[in-house]
């Protein structure tokens, strides 16, 4: 039960009472449009309702079928040729990098590569960065997964890497 100030004598009364118990005020009814129940709400509610209904009955209607085209198909044909260049060229970049020692080791697998912390030190930036995605790239085709952590040979220190899910390369 909660309590509201009268307003004849301002003492706390309930506000389910039809009088003030002090000065015998009778206090007029609450109409029930007046409360959360009164046509303003119930149209809310109303709104509410159609509209979830209405979403749903567009969303569960079928789609019509799309229907490739040769252009689509030539589209597809031109990017499979383009990833099948992009992962032979970092397949050669890879067999170049293990051929002059930068990369000591790679393990496919756990998608990690051991490097020599002195060549990878003389390196600019862009080419780490270069190194790490076709590190990465080479084992993404052994395993479907684009990652990368690069480590210190010295004490396995990790010194760079790439996540497909993070947007790309960094360099801690």
């Amino acid at each position: 039960m909660a309590l509201k100030p009268c307003v004849e004598c301002g003492r706390e009364i309930s506000t389910e009472a039809a009088a003030c118990p002090h000065c015998g005020k009778t206090l007029p009814k609450a109409s029930p449009a007046s409360g959360c129940l009164g046509w303003g709400c119930f149209a809310v509610v109303a709104f509410v309702v159609l509209s979830t209904a209405l979403g749903a009955a567009v969303s569960n209607s079928p789609s019509p079928p799309v229907i490739p085209t040769a252009q689509d198909a030539a589209a597809q044909k031109q990017a499979a040729e383009e990833e099948k260049k992009s992962r032979e060229d970092s397949d050669k970049l890879v067999a170049l990098l293990i051929k002059n020692g930068l990369v000591l080791e790679l393990d496919c697998e756990m998608h990690e590569a051991v490097v020599d912390v002195s060549l990878w030190n003389q390196m600019p930036y862009n080419s780490k960065g270069g190194a790490t995605m076709a590190l990465s790239s080479h084992c993404e085709g052994k395993t479907g997964y684009h990652r990368m952590k690069i480590f210190d040979h010295m004490n396995h220190r990790e010194l760079a890497g790439v996540e497909a899910f993070s947007g790309g390369f960094y360099v801690k």
